[in-house]
């Protein structure tokens, strides 16, 4: 069940976040290796009300956060598919032991179902290989590259999918 997180939620979801820098690390990727996203991280989507958690059993198996502008998607090297409204997904993650049993993907569709979007924008490191796996398998069309607002390794793969 996917559920607004609560403060109760903290220690699993850093758990999920330090088990997917370590994943992200094991393919040499850069990503997430700056002590990002951390407790901080986490308490401020909260104050906002824009982090998200999969439960199954009494287990958080996954977390993301849903925002819906990012201004470093405002500047594109290529095209987004439209100018509508959407959704960004930051911050999504899943257990490492629950992986591939489509906990990611129920983001996707409570994004679509439940608040009702028909827009949803990402982005990735491009050595980030599964998630770009992951986004092609789920729909997502890749629109260009966006740049993020820090010094080095700024660059990320951006990604978008329109419902139909």
């Amino acid at each position: 069940m996917i559920r607004k997180a609560k403060l109760g939620d903290l220690k699993a979801v850093l758990k999920l976040y330090e088990d997917a820098k370590k994943f992200i690390k094991s393919y040499d990727s850069p990503q997430w290796q700056d002590g990002y996203p951390n407790e901080q991280t986490f308490l401020e989507d909260l104050k906002l009300e824009q982090v998200f958690v999969n439960e199954v059993k009494n287990k958080i198996v996954g977390v993301a956060s849903f925002l819906t502008y990012e201004p470093t998607y405002d500047s594109i090297e290529g095209a987004w598919l439209n100018a509508e409204p959407y959704i960004v997904i930051h911050r999504i993650t899943t257990a490492i032991d629950e992986l591939g049993k489509g906990y990611a993907k129920a983001f996707i569709d409570y994004i679509n179902q439940v608040l009702g979007y028909q827009n949803i924008r990402i982005d990735t490191h491009h050595l980030n290989e599964p998630m770009k796996r992951f986004l092609i398998k789920n729909g997502f069309v890749l629109c260009g590259v966006i740049t993020l607002n820090q010094p080095e390794d700024n660059k990320r793969l951006a990604y978008q999918k329109v419902f139909t």
